[in-house]
């Protein structure tokens, strides 16, 4: 059986590391003025410049995307929402086969299968690694690095952007002529392995610039954007916990 949420949520948590859910407050957020050599704050000012800004990155509150994943030899639907005031997640991915949506939250996790009408509560472990990507996913890092104060940009080798926190490198890019990523590089959750996604296609929403096509170097996995839209307001319509006592699984 295809682990399609779990292996996606891992995936596209790898489509991009460690980056900050946020706080509740609905102020402007302080944009972040990032330290280092020149010419390195300058690539990566520009980097933002090209994506829609610091400032739009800084105030992303939601976010909501539908794209066609392909992996192995199947490819299904994957709609995502996601809230960057606090830890809110739901995912939703269906072909002719199968019907799932995940609920994930502070107050925890659910798989809802409605292709066979169960639901099963996510174990505390899986839970920790789906908060984990959370934090890791490319937007959230855009948020983080928009955001965090005492960050710092420098040239790695091969001349990729790196941004600093404390001494440590905690991502790259590397950018195309347009200053936009063109490699995506963290390290994985267990911090043993760098992690390296690719994109081929840039699209345009209400002056984001997001990735619209992309996946692993191998091509193993890869998505194509239907539908991006970022609200900047957490979803008021949406649910991410599952209410039910008729769950499985602990």
């Amino acid at each position: 059986m295809k682990q399609l949420i779990y292996a996606s949520l891992l995936i596209i948590g790898s489509l991009v590391i460690a980056g900050c859910a946020g706080d509740n407050s609905e102020s402007k957020k302080t944009v972040t003025v990032f330290a280092g050599e020149p010419d390195a704050v300058a690539k990566a000012d520009a980097m933002f410049e090209a994506i829609g800004g610091k400032e739009k990155w800084a105030n992303i509150q939601s976010l909501y995307w539908k794209a066609i994943h392909s992996e192995e030899e199947s490819s299904y639907e994957n709609a995502t929402w996601r809230e960057f005031v606090e830890f809110n997640l739901k995912v939703e991915q269906k072909d002719d086969t199968f019907h799932r949506v995940g609920y994930f939250s502070s107050a925890g996790g659910w798989i809802e299968y409605l292709d066979r009408d169960t639901v099963e509560r996510v174990n505390d472990a899986m839970m920790a690694n789906i908060y984990r990507n959370h934090k890791k996913n490319i937007y959230s890092v855009l948020h983080f690095l928009a955001t965090e104060p005492h960050l710092v940009a420098k040239f790695g080798r091969d001349g990729r952007l790196e941004f600093e926190q404390n001494l440590v490198v905690i991502c790259a890019f590397v950018l195309n002529s347009e200053n936009r990523p063109v490699q995506f590089i963290t390290r994985s959750i267990d911090g043993l392995r760098a992690e390296t996604s690719v994109f081929d296609q840039w699209g345009e929403s209400n002056g984001y610039f997001y990735p619209a096509s992309g996946g692993t170097p191998d091509s193993t996995f890869w998505f194509q954007v239907e539908e991006w839209q970022a609200d900047n307001k957490p979803f008021s319509d949406i649910s991410f916990v599952y209410e039910s006592e008729n769950t499985t699984g602990e």
